[in-house]
């Protein structure tokens, strides 16, 4: 026999207001629901019933941006880089419907203990973010910690990506990107000039 479903249209949780209810879908049913601050959304009931969630996400933000105010990084107001960075680093490694979670969490890329659950502790370690840089683990091989991971310029980025394609020009190593642009050329041409043997005799492709 089928467990019937449980309504909470009307009931309070939190900062929430039950309105309705919707066709359960997968075996979960949803509520949408009103929060305080006017935002509506549309819930899981068994979040709102264990009380993992109490508001729209308004709740959260204003405790981060406390804690942001307090350590001076930020106006009460806004969502600082440094928190933006922390809260897509923490994504990337543990929400498997994010975009890039291959590439990190699917590859047992995690978050030292010290970051994973504590804003306060990764700016501490990291200040805030500059304008224009991003989190960068040195070792792209290695979890985020603080001895790890540093604030870095695209460029900068761009030469500690692990699919990079390097070379040897002289007594230089370079990326793809370098090696076209000395050569007056588009990357994808030295790519061909590499799979064809066609590489200038300056030039070395390398692996690593």
């Amino acid at each position: 026999m089928a467990k019937p479903r449980i309504d909470l249209t009307g009931r309070l949780f939190g900062r929430l207001t039950v309105k309705s209810r919707i066709v359960p879908l997968k075996g979960r049913t949803l509520f949408v629901c009103a929060c305080e601050c006017g935002k509506e959304v549309t819930l899981n009931g068994s979040d709102l019933q264990t009380g993992n969630t109490t508001s729209c996400g308004c709740l959260r933000d204003e405790k981060i941006a406390k804690v942001n105010y307090k350590h001076g990084a930020a106006s009460c107001n806004d969502l600082t880089g440094a928190y933006r960075s922390w809260r897509t680093m923490k994504d990337r490694c543990y929400n498997e419907d994010n975009n890039r979670f291959y590439a990190y969490g699917a590859r047992g890329i995690k978050v030292c203990d010290r970051w994973r659950d504590s804003f306060e502790n990764f700016f501490a370690d990291m200040g805030e973010r500059p304008d224009g840089y991003t989190l960068d683990r040195i070792d792209v091989n290695a979890d985020y910690s603080p001895e790890n991971c540093r604030w870095a310029s695209t460029s900068e980025q761009a030469r500690n990506q692990r699919t990079n394609v390097w070379y040897q020009v002289g007594d230089e190593r370079m990326i793809q990107a370098d090696v076209a642009r000395a050569l007056g050329i588009h990357p994808s041409q030295v790519l061909g000039m590499r799979r064809r043997g066609e590489l200038p005799p300056h030039i070395q492709a390398i692996t690593a």
